[in-house]
């Protein structure tokens, strides 16, 4: 059986790394449109503030897998032929496939804004990673208030750069967390020395020199050596245009992650899939999830027929000054909420429960029971208020009640 695989990341990755377990007369093709070694996308700030180096970022070394599998590095799928079962490359390459992984990720969102400028990035490859480094020497500007954004100022702050941090919200994380949660998260920026720009936007950018200019919506003007835009990323599926393959926003899938056409598969930020607390399909573009999602995607190309039973949002940072992971839904206002707030420790337990079920999560320099409260939340397991109370308040070891299960 022949197998192709359109994306060389976590879910691509993944998929490879379970094909090659579980069968060996397979012949795979994995085609990354980058030239570097698969790395992981979730240290690039860290590799912004020099706390990795381009060899510790790696996460696989093609030389380490089967002689089963071909790489195909520096080549962009351009053409997916599902009645001759071939894609195509931008260097005219084709290969033929039996059945075909769509694990395309996402591309950032760029602002009209966005010049063609060699000082305004978006930090989503290794190279970017490395531009910004060439271009930065004093200051920078994050547009954006995002996790993203936020790793991204922190990554600055390593290397001994303040950055000035611009958002559309009045407050940090305002898509993922509510705003208690938020307001502490900006205040503990603060102290560290960011400085904020809230319900603002960028209107303009020009460019004299090596200087960039920056006019926001409330008329300020910031200067910087370079800018890097963080807001947000949608699905990339422009290289399956005319394919016939059903698209929302992201690549359709089934719970065997199937597409809408046979022998086509998707997985990871390019594709929607069922989210267990909104109970309908969603895009959770994060690194555990495609991961996930790979794995089953792989095993269902090899027939186990293992539904993949979801995934919901889920975020972390852990910086210097603070740790924070936030999980599931913290934005619906027929939730209850269940808030523990320590003011001289910045430490934070807040809980969100619809019905007698846990939706979403968020711990502030307190992560002690978080995994578990996450696990609660992906089983739909139910728990009292009585019981919510007293996890947010430490009362209880919510590993104990878990054990009941």
């Amino acid at each position: 059986m022949k197998i192709v695989i359109c994306g060389a990341s976590a879910a691509g990755l993944s998929c490879l790394s379970t094909l090659t377990k579980q069968k060996k007369d397979i012949e795979c093709v994995i085609i990354s449109e980058e030239k570097v070694y698969p790395y992981s996308r979730c240290l690039l700030t860290y590799h912004l503030g020099r706390e990795v180096t381009d060899k510790e970022i790696e996460i696989s070394n093609p030389d380490l897998f089967p002689d089963n599998v071909k790489w195909v590095f520096g080549e962009r799928v351009v053409k997916i032929d599902a009645n001759k079962k071939m894609v195509f490359t931008d260097k005219g390459n084709g290969f033929e496939y039996d059945k075909l992984l769509l694990a395309l990720g996402a591309e950032a969102i760029k602002p009209p804004y966005m010049l063609q400028s060699d000082r305004i990035f978006n930090l989503r490859y290794l190279k970017d990673s490395i531009g910004i480094d060439r271009k930065l020497k004093n200051s920078a500007v994050v547009i954006g208030g995002g996790f993203v954004g936020i790793k991204t100022a922190y990554g600055l702050i390593k290397r001994g750069i303040t950055p000035t941090l611009i958002m559309a919200s009045n407050y940090p994380l305002s898509t993922t967390v509510d705003e208690e949660t938020g307001l502490i998260v900006r205040d503990i920026l603060l102290n560290m020395g960011v400085q904020i720009y809230t319900d603002t936007d960028v209107k303009e950018i020009k460019q004299k020199n090596s200087t960039l200019y920056l006019l926001l919506s409330n008329e300020k003007v910031v200067d910087c050596d370079v800018a890097i835009v963080g807001k947000g990323v949608k699905p990339r599926v422009k290289e399956i245009d005319n394919t016939g393959i059903d698209v929302k926003t992201g690549i359709l899938v089934n719970e065997f992650m199937q597409t809408s056409i046979e022998d086509i598969y998707a997985a990871g930020d390019c594709c929607e899939t069922f989210d267990i607390v909104r109970e309908k399909r969603e895009i959770n573009a994060i690194w555990p999830n495609a991961v996930e999602q790979g794995y089953y995607a792989g095993m269902n190309m090899l027939d186990f027929r293992i539904p993949y039973p979801g995934s919901i949002a889920m975020n972390s940072i852990k910086t210097d000054s603070f740790h924070l992971i936030s999980a599931g839904n913290l934005k619906d206002r027929e939730a209850k909420f269940f808030t523990h707030y320590i003011k001289s420790k910045n430490q934070l337990r807040k809980i969100s429960v619809k019905g007698d079920r846990i939706i979403g999560c968020a711990f502030l320099n307190d992560a002690d029971c978080a995994g578990v409260i996450v696990e609660l939340i992906k089983h739909k397991k139910p728990v009292s208020s009585a019981f919510v109370d007293k996890v947010v308040k430490g009362d209880i070891s919510p590993v104990e009640y878990y054990r009941k299960f």
